[in-house]
């Protein structure tokens, strides 16, 4: 009997990370999750049954915001919107250059293409040492597990403004716009729509996604420096400090804190008495 014939197929990377997403975005199978639900009146509990793959994709695209507050001390605020499907998330401060790198336009490598960013440098300074996104994925490969995003950014040094959308899991790019703009102060803006079907509950998003993005934005308040100014939906995030966030979660007694390599740390006991909200 012939052996039988092996099949050797070549996939792209967004290919390729649809088909093995665990390798770069973890499990892919729903599993219990503790997501803290944020009210004016505290903090309280609740256990979601959710794909942790959503949870790297949603810390992907506001780590980029967080990470520009680092690069710039000029920057001043974050904007996290939950709204019809979409997240959407603008920061001020550095932007990409609109302009043309390699033959394509430097904000379509940056979002459209792997293996592309500017956090490659190995002896980048303060950069390397508290920003994420080293690997050239990051954003990508939120474009790639969504039905739609949209880039807009607005550079004031260059008088100018690009927006491009893709969709269809970025296999579809839509001719990038550059317009003129008399903006005297920078922009960056991605609107993200998840693709649910691999990323949801039956197609729809989890019914916990507002709490979800609300709590990642309220990361993105504890990360970012005291002079961003983080909202969530139009509403100034409050709490800021590793304390606030101790006092919040649940911690009760003395807190303990310090500061190591430029990092706050708090720790504290937690009331095990703080309201778990029912699943």
């Amino acid at each position: 009997m012939a052996a039988k014939k092996q099949k050797v197929v070549h996939l792209s990377q967004a290919e390729w990370l649809l088909q093995r997403p665990e390798n770069f975005l973890g499990p892919m199978e729903p599993a219990e999750t503790q997501v803290p639900v944020f009210a004016d009146d505290g903090v309280a509990w609740r256990t979601e049954l959710l794909r942790p793959g959503l949870l790297t994709l949603l810390k992907e695209l506001l780590n980029n915001a967080s990470d520009n507050a680092v690069r710039d001390d000029a920057q001043r605020y974050i904007r996290v919107e939950w709204k019809d499907g979409a997240l959407t998330i603008s920061n001020d401060g550095s932007t990409v250059p609109i302009e043309m790198v390699g033959g394509q336009w430097a904000a379509t490598l940056a979002f459209g293409v792997f293996q592309s960013g500017s956090n490659f440098d190995v002896d980048g300074g303060k950069e390397a040492a508290f920003t994420a996104g080293r690997n050239g994925v990051g954003a990508k490969g939120c474009n790639v597990f969504s039905t739609e995003m949209r880039v807009v950014v607005v550079s004031a040094a260059d008088k100018k403004a690009f927006a491009q959308t893709w969709q269809d899991h970025m296999t579809r790019a839509l001719p990038p716009k550059i317009t003129a703009s008399a903006r005297k102060t920078n922009e960056t803006k991605v609107e993200w729509r998840p693709d649910f079907a691999r990323l949801g509950d039956d197609g729809a998003p989890p019914a916990c996604m507002r709490d979800l993005c609300h709590w990642f934005a309220h990361n993105a308040s504890l990360c970012a420096p005291a002079h961003v100014k983080v909202s969530f939906n139009g509403q100034p995030l409050k709490l800021r400090t590793a304390e606030h966030f101790c006092r919040a979660l649940g911690g009760v007694g003395p807190l303990a804190s310090d500061t190591l390599d430029g990092l706050r740390i708090c720790v504290a006991a937690r009331d095990d008495a703080v309201a778990a909200l029912p699943g």
